[in-house]
């Protein structure tokens, strides 16, 4: 039985949409927006709603796990 894991990258996920850096990982982050002063996508820990990180386009990101 193998866990069918989605693999994507930033650009192509909507704001709100939660997703890990790698699929082991424990942090997940929500996406806010994209912030064009960056010119990268802001993205919320949602562990700790103060802290935000910012991630270039083609950034490969994980969805489909449980949280």
């Amino acid at each position: 039985h193998m866990n069918i894991i989605e693999i994507t990258h930033i650009q192509d996920l909507k704001n709100g949409q939660w997703f890990k850096l790698k699929p082991e990982a424990k942090k997940v982050y929500e996406k806010i927006e994209y912030d064009r002063q960056e010119k990268k996508y802001c993205c919320q820990d949602l562990n700790d709603i103060s802290k935000l990180r910012y991630f270039k386009k083609n950034t490969v990101v994980w969805l489909d796990f449980e949280y």
